[in-house]
């Protein structure tokens, strides 16, 4: 894993299974909104590489959102493929009642917190 910064977005360069390289971005709205509600990346991130299966479903550009029940979180992402895989994290939400919006790909639901 490979952490870096440009500007106010947030990079980790990792590779997911199959040795599919895999960069996850989180945005700036979305590191406005961790910072904020106190809720740590490498969660998040922790998150993205538990639910790595079910992303490798899902199609190009798709939106998703993972649900960690125990943290009392989910993140809303975005998946971009062209020979490598971008996982765009749009925003993360906090609370016990997440709703998500009509038209979300897939909804994936942890029970246990970190990693």
């Amino acid at each position: 894993m490979l952490k870096y910064n440009k500007g106010n977005d947030l990079y980790y360069e990792c590779k997911m299974m199959q040795d599919i390289p895999c960069t996850i971005q989180f945005s700036d709205h979305a590191v406005k909104r961790l910072r904020e509600r106190e809720i740590n990346e490498y969660v998040v991130y922790s998150d993205i590489l538990q639910c790595e299966d079910d992303i490798l479903d899902l199609r190009n550009k798709e939106e998703f959102v993972i649900i960690n029940k125990e943290a009392r979180y989910a993140s809303v992402c975005c998946i971009r493929t062209n020979g490598r895989i971008y996982i765009d994290i749009i925003t993360v939400i906090n609370g016990n009642n997440i709703y998500t919006r009509k038209g979300t790909a897939k909804i994936m639901k942890l029970d246990k917190g970190e990693v």
